[in-house]
């Protein structure tokens, strides 16, 4: 029995280093599963992190992406119509070459052959002569700038109007007129253009024809091409009905010639009535925006003269205050020297910003600017002691201490605005008083 019992003892020590052995390897072997299974859960967290992360991100792509698809269609389309409006813009400029090209078509290929004459001959060298004048002062008419206000302080500062300045606001003589959508002066004889969008010196008008305006610096030009034009239209016109008056011509020729004949009648018809119309705007030193204006004054006027018959004091407002003689109204356009008058080259004499009155006219705007002037001073000497006695009375209560620093500006800013309001009523009823004499 004791030989069994110290047997099994040393089996049971030989085999514990054994079985210790496994229940650490035991051990081990749960706490790497267990590790594992942290780590496996943290790099799911994490991957489940990025996918959001990625997913958010490509949605915010997405976004930007929409927006900017969004701007750029947008863009296109506003381009797009930019582009329409500039091919509606250049469609009369085109028609009217396209009328040029067909009274040259018709001079060269119908008339010359059928009547027979070469191309150096008399006729055939005035009408090239007329037709390329007329080009020259088309292309020189449409793009030269008509005139624009300078780009200085002088004429941008609304506060100090420029020296020499005579037209004044209607029903305000001492206000200068001043364009709030270009942000400057107008100077005498200019108006805003909105097809430009600026103001043009000396505006005449908006010459669709010419996709311009016609100003101070491009008058010269817009007058010659009428002028060319028209004579064009007529030497063509005359040798045509020539043609077929004296030559039996086919049948065929005859209905293309009868054609340019009739275009040729209808042309010459509306462009040399408007021509002379321009012109003799041009010898009284007009514009179509003074002709229209001096039209809707014409009641003023037959008012104004009814009340110097009555014997009322009262000056007649002039109807073309800048003509000074058909010469040098004619140099106020085409220039001071007569050789280049009738050529598209140069241009008129002067900046535009000022022009020489008639010198009664003259007078009677320098006697309102110093009737405004007067009117100025004796404003201000009839508000002088009002204004002293609210300055006394400002003191006054400010040497007293019984208001409150609130209650003393508040005074003080009623007081400015009766003052203002006072001042404003002097101001109207002195101009009245003015306009009355």
């Amino acid at each position: 029995q004791d030989s069994d019992d110290i047997v099994l003892l040393i089996l049971m020590q030989q085999v514990k280093p054994t079985i210790d052995g496994l229940v650490q390897l035991l051990q081990q072997g749960a706490l790497s599963v267990a590790n594992g299974s942290v780590e496996v859960g943290r790099r799911v967290s994490q991957l489940v992190e990025d996918v959001c992360h990625t997913a958010g991100f490509a949605a915010a792509a997405t976004a930007d992406g929409c927006n900017v698809l969004m701007k750029d269609a947008l863009s296109f389309i506003n381009n797009a119509l930019c582009f329409k409006c500039q091919i509606l813009d250049l469609l009369p400029m085109g028609f009217v070459l396209w009328l040029l090209q067909l009274l040259y078509c018709a001079f060269v290929f119908s008339y010359m052959p059928l009547a027979g004459i070469a191309l150096n001959s008399p006729v055939s060298l005035i009408f090239h002569a007329f037709f390329f004048l007329t080009l020259t002062s088309f292309y020189r008419a449409a793009t030269t700038d008509p005139g624009h206000v300078p780009h200085t302080r002088e004429w941008r500062t609304r506060s100090s109007p420029p020296q020499g300045m005579t037209e004044r606001k209607r029903g305000n003589p001492r206000q200068a007129r001043w364009c709030d959508k270009d942000g400057c002066y107008k100077p005498d004889r200019a108006h805003h253009c909105r097809a430009l969008g600026r103001v043009v010196l000396r505006m005449d008008h908006h010459c669709i024809w010419l996709r311009n305006t016609v100003g101070f610096s491009n008058h010269k030009f817009f007058l010659q091409f009428l002028g060319y034009a028209a004579a064009a239209c007529s030497v063509l016109g005359v040798s045509l009905l020539e043609l077929l008056v004296h030559t039996a011509l086919p049948g065929l020729s005859s209905f293309l010639v009868t054609g340019a004949a009739g275009l040729t009648a209808i042309l010459g018809g509306v462009l040399g009535p408007f021509f002379a119309f321009h012109f003799w705007l041009l010898t009284k030193n007009m514009t179509t925006i003074e002709l229209v204006a001096a039209n809707a004054s014409q009641q003023e006027v037959a008012k104004a003269a009814s009340e110097i018959e009555a014997g009322k004091p009262r000056e007649a407002p002039a109807p073309d205050p800048y003509n000074i003689g058909t010469y040098n109204n004619l140099c106020s356009i085409l220039g001071d020297n007569p050789l280049m008058w009738l050529l598209p080259v140069g241009g008129p004499s002067g900046d535009g910003l000022s022009f020489p009155l008639r010198p009664e006219v003259a007078i009677e705007r320098e006697r309102l600017r110093q009737r405004a002037v007067q009117v100025g001073l004796h404003i201000g000497n009839r508000m002088k002691p009002q204004l002293l006695g609210n300055s006394e009375q400002s003191t006054a209560s400010g040497d007293d201490g019984t208001k409150s620093e609130t209650d003393t500006s508040s005074e003080g800013r009623q007081t400015s605005a009766a003052t203002a309001t006072a001042t404003t009523a002097t101001v109207a009823a002195a101009a009245a008083a003015m306009e009355a004499e």
